[in-house]
């Protein structure tokens, strides 16, 4: 059923296999890049204001404990 609605609109599975690879490639390297300019300005922070570092450890790990737990408050 799948290929024959690829196939009426003129699509094959390895055209669409290739679009989806390139996509994933694409929002990989955007992904890649936004961590990277995230661990940038968390290291500028540290140097600039190395008071806040145990505050900041400890926001951290409420977040994390958050997102295991599944709790968001």
């Amino acid at each position: 059923m799948l290929l024959h609605a690829l196939y009426e609109n003129g699509a094959d599975v390895e055209s669409l296999d290739t679009y989806i690879k390139d996509d994933i490639e694409r929002l990989g390297s955007k992904l890649n890049g936004i961590h990277q300019r995230m661990k940038t300005h968390l290291t500028e922070l540290l140097v600039r204001f190395p008071s806040t570092t145990w505050y900041l450890m400890q926001a951290l790990t409420r977040c994390i404990a958050s997102c295991l737990t599944g709790c968001w408050w």
